[in-house]
């Protein structure tokens, strides 16, 4: 239970801040996630990532070890000692009215709804990677269909497939969007066609 308080109540950027050599003062943190200069080994380009949305952190490249973890990685790494022993700094670190009934009410009813959250957010990115790869076979099958187009009855049968793939297009374009609304919006538009057409 301590470890998951000690995550939970430490973030990984208060962690940089007090026990690595990171000035966490002069970098954009309101990024959910974003590069730095490791402070593990000799970085000239920003290769450790930061992950404020997880509290996680990983080096892409100079750590040998491919270093990566949560908050007490990180402060074992830069204190070069055991998980074991970051722990208890990392207690001794709480204060004692942190860890009284109240916040471990408060601590467990905030894990329960970030879970719920990442749930959320899992299903409807997989939502999402389904509707681009049956989107992306649509239109795989519509570009086959269009070169086999040679006859008058078959640009009348099939040439309204031509004005359906501009649209899947644009539908394959605004699902890679950062914006979740237009991802969103996007979605709901792609799977009430694709439901219509009852194509799976």
């Amino acid at each position: 239970m301590i470890i998951e308080i000690i995550k939970s109540s430490i973030s990984i950027l208060d962690a940089l801040e007090l026990y690595s050599s990171i000035d966490v003062g002069s970098i954009n943190t309101r990024k959910k996630r974003f590069n730095i200069c490791c402070p593990f080994h000799n970085d000239r380009n920003p290769s450790f990532t930061i992950y404020t949305d997880t509290n996680r952190f990983r080096c892409w490249s100079g750590c040998n070890e491919g270093k990566t973890g949560d908050v007490i990685d990180l402060v074992a790494l830069s204190l070069n000692t055991s998980k074991s022993n970051a722990i208890k700094i990392l207690r001794n670190k709480l204060s004692k009215k942190h860890l009284g009934d109240e916040f471990l009410t408060e601590l467990k009813q905030k894990m329960k709804k970030n879970k719920l959250l990442a749930d959320i957010h899992y299903n409807f990115e997989q939502e999402v990677k389904e509707a681009i790869d049956t989107l992306s076979r649509l239109d795989r099958l519509i570009s086959k269909k269009l070169t086999q187009i040679k006859t008058i009855e078959h640009l009348n049968k099939f040439g309204d497939l031509y004005h359906l793939k501009p649209t899947i297009n644009y539908w394959l374009d605004s699902l890679l969007e950062n914006d979740v609304s237009i991802v969103f919006y996007t979605l709901k538009d792609a799977k009430t066609f694709l439901e219509r057409l009852n194509y799976k």
